[in-house]
């Protein structure tokens, strides 16, 4: 039976402009390609916009993270590597959804579903940790190594704010001090107090 699945699936790839790659290596190596090369074939989303994922955010933030990787503290980079692999791994289902069984997803919902996935990969892969267990001088190197990442211009929607909000929620479920994170959520949230 594995091997019918199989074999069907090789047949939808052969015939579709996806290469096999995308269902493996491409998903789990430290590649930014895998957002243009495959993701971005599957959907053809708009290159920017709200609902452009795969170019628009996807590829352009690992890209980014890669070229500034030199910036970061070694914990910081390994957190990267884990949080990049780890996103496109979040999409494996909706991806292969449409490139092998050819759902109609819409690039909304593949946004939608992308940065529902952020906040977890980035706590799953020690995001909140780099609070914890960093010296004081590779937290601060950290703090502005994701300032000269960011464009900050990209947080300013309700879906941005929420998963940096829902991110840091969870680090203080994981250990983070509280009065270390309520500040900034409530900055975010748009709270003076």
């Amino acid at each position: 039976m594995k091997v019918l699945i199989f074999s069907l699936l090789i047949a939808v790839v052969a015939c579709s402009e996806i290469n096999p790659t995308c269902f493996t290596a491409g998903l789990t190596d430290g590649s930014c390609d895998w957002y243009k090369d495959c993701l971005q074939v599957a959907y053809d989303c708009p290159a920017t916009g709200y609902n452009a994922y795969p170019l628009g955010y996807g590829y352009f933030y690992c890209s980014k993270f890669m070229t500034n990787i030199s910036l970061y503290p070694p914990q910081a980079q390994e957190w990267i590597e884990n949080t990049l692999v780890c996103l496109k791994v979040a999409l494996k289902e909706p991806f292969y959804d449409k490139a092998a069984l050819g759902d109609d997803i819409s690039c909304a919902t593949l946004t939608n579903e992308a940065f529902s996935s952020h906040p977890e990969c980035y706590v799953q892969s020690g995001f909140c940790q780099l609070w914890t267990e960093q010296s004081l001088e590779d937290r601060v190197k950290t703090a502005w190594a994701l300032h000269d990442t960011y464009d900050l211009s990209t947080f300013m929607n309700v879906r941005s704010v929420k998963q940096v909000v829902e991110t840091l929620e969870n680090c203080v479920e994981n250990g983070v001090d509280r009065d270390l994170i309520d500040p900034i959520i409530h900055i975010l949230e748009g709270d003076s107090e």
